[in-house]
């Protein structure tokens, strides 16, 4: 029994030593000791100081010596843990350091008036000894409460985290959306550019080849436009050209693809028959004239208009069709300068 009481002892002052010693040395000594070697020294210690406690166990000299030891310890181990705690509180730890300081006036107090086992009564060491143990129940508790509000607070930050990663990635792709959107919307007229042109016209051709409707390109430049610039200055002439953007945008349909092309060069594509070509060039036109007789302005609106045809069947790409608005547009150009 005698035995048992001293390894008790020991475990329980040496664990508090420990304690204090890990949280003040334990980083230095993992980068020199690895693990297992650091186990193996512990092993071969606590083996050879079990041997000797039940050996030498009933020897009083023995006896006293290793309670001033197992004292020592904890007491020293008390004290570095209360170091600790004022530099990193611990709820279960400050519990601790409490249960060892009635521990430590249990075994003092006994040793002054008696520990009360002889005569049947319970005294003061007892109860000192009780409220010791009840504090590390109390603290080993409330550790665990304040381990599981810890890790409930780790998550809530992590889960705020991932909300605020989730909010970034939303504007990321807002901002990667607008972007493209800018890639292919032109700045000054907000119609499309040649590239949003591009992508859309061919999506429109294969809906309109699988309904067998034709498409129809018109390509159409601003007469004199680098007269405007030079005369009036490129200020006047950049409304000149947002002008006629607006007016190509009232004349055709929204399923119109209307497009500035490049320069003073704008691009329609429409899945319309030759009949229906015809009343939106009229349209237009007389929206042109409309705008010139409002007399807002010292220039007048002019242009040429080029068109090229695709039947459903025709292999005949949106790029070619350009190419060939293009040229019916330039020829329409030569034979009205000729004429003039």
């Amino acid at each position: 029994m005698e035995a048992s009481d001293l390894l008790s002892d020991g475990v329980i002052s040496v664990s508090f030593l420990a304690s204090w010693a890990a949280w003040r040395w334990q980083d230095a000594l993992d980068k020199r000791v690895p693990p297992i070697a650091q186990l193996a020294i512990v092993i071969a210690l606590a083996g050879p100081l079990a041997w000797l406690a039940f050996a030498l166990a009933d020897h009083p000299a023995f006896s006293r010596t290793a309670d001033l030891v197992w004292v020592a310890c904890f007491v020293a181990g008390l004290m570095g843990l209360g170091l600790k705690n004022s530099r990193r509180p611990d709820t279960f730890e400050r519990w601790l350091i409490l249960s060892g300081t009635f521990l430590v006036f249990g075994q003092v107090i006994a040793g002054i008036l008696g520990d009360g086992a002889d005569n049947g009564h319970v005294g003061t060491a007892e109860l000192m000894t009780v409220a010791g143990y009840f504090a590390a129940f109390v603290g080993t508790v409330l550790g665990t409460f304040e381990l599981f509000q810890r890790a409930e607070r780790a998550m809530a930050i992590a889960r705020g985290r991932n909300e605020e990663l989730q909010r970034e990635v939303v504007v990321r792709k807002r901002a990667e959306e607008e972007s493209r959107q800018l890639a292919l919307i032109d700045p000054l007229t907000s119609l499309y550019n040649r590239r949003g042109f591009a992508a859309l016209a061919t999506h429109m051709r294969e809906i309109a080849r699988r309904q067998q409707r034709p498409v129809q390109v018109l390509l159409i430049d601003l007469d004199r436009f680098k007269r405007i610039n030079d005369t009036f200055g490129h200020a006047v002439g950049d409304k000149a050209l947002v002008e006629f953007a607006q007016i190509l945008t009232a004349t055709f349909r929204k399923s119109d693809l209307v497009a500035r092309s490049g320069g003073d060069e704008f691009c329609v594509l429409l899945a319309e028959p030759d009949e229906g070509i015809q009343t939106a060039l009229a349209r237009l036109r007389q929206n042109v004239d409309d705008s010139n007789d409002a007399g807002t302005r010292s220039y007048r609106l002019e242009f040429s208009i080029g068109i090229a045809r695709a039947m459903p069947d025709d292999d005949e790409s949106i790029h070619a069709l350009v190419e060939t608005a293009d040229e019916a547009m330039y020829q329409e150009k030569r034979l009205r300068d000729g004429a003039a």
